[in-house]
């Protein structure tokens, strides 16, 4: 009862730390989180959408070999130029906060945990803005 009593109040004191923050999440389309953390803003950006639109160009292109490929991949990049102009942003945002991997969770558009869930990075923030 008294170590259920001592965690709780450990957690709550955690939340009060991170309650307001704001969380940009970099992961992959196999990767999933909660989206609707009450105590955080959270906006989340996936790292492998460039991937997948080079390979939608890719696999048209091949599908029709006789159209001029400078056409096909002017027509294709215009078409998916939206997706793009988003993964320069996403791309960006990774060389300024110096994201090497993934699963990544930047707070205050400062701070970077790796690795591990939502929950797990925001008790791990919690502690280390509590010792700061």
């Amino acid at each position: 009862m008294r170590t259920t009593f001592f965690s709780l109040l450990l957690m709550f004191s955690l939340t009060q730390q991170v309650w307001g923050t704001s969380v940009e999440i970099f992961l992959d389309k196999s990767m999933s989180f909660d989206p609707h953390h009450r105590d955080v803003s959270i906006q989340s950006f996936y790292v492998d959408t460039l991937d997948d639109i080079k390979k939608d160009i890719n696999q048209q292109i091949q599908s029709n070999p006789r159209t001029n490929v400078r056409d096909q991949v002017v027509g294709l990049v215009s078409a998916k130029s939206d997706a793009f102009k988003k993964m320069v942003v996403v791309q960006n945002k990774m060389i300024r906060y110096g994201i090497s991997m993934i699963p990544a969770y930047v707070f205050e558009e400062r701070y970077v945990v790796y690795g591990g869930t939502l929950q797990d990075a925001l008790r791990d923030y919690g502690i280390w803005k509590q010792s700061h």
